[in-house]
């Protein structure tokens, strides 16, 4: 096979109804070379048995037969679910006063042709039909593969997400109880294993619509982006609370965006900078003209050489003690990029630090004109 020429398709079932031998070797000698699979049967009944055990892209049936007519067998076919909308052509050279062609047609052939037929009309009308069934073949699969997908996501982002909400709330409720203070250790863990499971499962949706591309939904309103790098440093100090998360804003940070999106990919930056951090976790929110600058700092040490070209690539983990899934980073170049901004790496390789710097335009790209 040459190195770009298509896969072969699998051939369809084409069904051919005649009752005399000859007629059917003639009409297989003309459609042979179209590389389907042709299918015989020599009557009207044998036709009804065949469409019972397979599907057919379309039927080839004479009119005029001994045991059962083509009409009678066309009204029998049209019965069974799986050929109600199967294409049918007569074949006739007896029935060739306009009234048969009629009733052929009210029973929903596609064409009613005289014998002797041109063979290669015929071979061109049934290619025809046969694309056509490809292309309804392959509707029908796109439409179920979406139907899985719907279902696949509707799993992960609300089925597998609830019960680790509930974990989340209990544990909140649970840490403000003074008296559970030897209970407080366990407590905390618990609290950030849920949120990162929470995390992770919400990753994997966002990664699922990705890969199957949809775009990353955003639905904006306005917002401040201090108030959201805010909660961001409060929720991670939950699960890293020996770390010092320092917020510092200037200017103005008012703008129109999705406040849970932009929080989930501060989060996943602050996430992964406090995992990193020797010292201080700085979040620093800028306002310009026309946008709002967010960068997230950490005194890790140098950002890995080997990974700075793999950046953004969906599961490639930072280091072998990553408990994530490898998808933050990509989660949030796709948040980013669906609010008409960008995010860099904008620590040089010699630093000995860590900067992710993030541009979100005031009015995000979804709600221009």
């Amino acid at each position: 096979m040459a190195p770009n020429s298509p896969e072969p398709r699998p051939p369809v079932n084409i069904l051919m109804v005649d009752d005399h031998p000859p007629n059917l070797m003639a009409l297989e000698a003309t459609l042979e070379p179209l590389g389907e699979s042709l299918v015989r049967a020599r009557s009207g009944r044998e036709a009804l048995a065949e469409v019972e055990k397979r599907e057919f892209a379309l039927i080839l049936l004479d009119v005029r037969m001994a045991d059962m007519d083509g009409f009678e067998t066309a009204r029998h076919i049209r019965q069974h679910a799986r050929a109600r909308e199967t294409p049918i052509i007569f074949l006739t050279a007896i029935h060739t006063e306009t009234h048969y062609a009629r009733q052929g047609l009210s029973l929903g052939a596609v064409d009613y042709i005289y014998k002797p037929f041109d063979p290669d009309l015929l071979r061109d009308k049934v290619r025809s039909f046969v694309a056509l069934h490809r292309e309804r073949r392959a509707r029908q699969v796109a439409e179920a593969a979406l139907k899985t997908k719907d279902l696949i996501l509707g799993v992960l982002g609300h089925d597998l997400r609830s019960p680790v909400t509930a974990i989340c709330a209990s544990a909140d409720l649970l840490l403000r109880d003074e008296e559970a203070v030897d209970r407080r250790e366990a407590l905390t863990r618990i609290n950030s294993s849920a949120r990162r499971m929470d995390r992770m499962v919400r990753a994997l949706v966002d990664y699922a619509r990705s890969y199957l591309g949809d775009r990353m939904p955003v639905h904006d309103a306005p917002a401040r982006m201090d108030d959201i790098c805010r909660r961001v440093a409060a929720d991670v100090l939950v699960s890293h609370p020996d770390r010092n998360i320092v917020v510092s804003v200037d200017g103005d940070v008012e703008g129109r965006w999705d406040s849970d999106r932009v929080e989930q990919a501060i989060t996943n930056l602050v996430v992964n900078a406090a995992d990193h951090a020797r010292g201080d976790v700085r979040i620093e929110v800028a306002g310009h003209s026309d946008e709002v600058v967010v960068a997230v700092t950490n005194d890790g040490g140098r950002f890995p050489a080997a990974l700075r070209a793999s950046l953004f690539t969906p599961f490639r983990k930072g280091d072998a003690g990553d408990r994530g899934l490898g998808l933050g980073l990509f989660i949030v170049r796709e948040i980013v990029v669906a609010h008409g901004g960008s995010v860099t790496l904008a620590s040089g390789a010699d630093e000995a630090l860590t900067r992710f710097v993030t541009r979100w335009p005031r009015r995000s790209a979804t709600m221009r004109p």
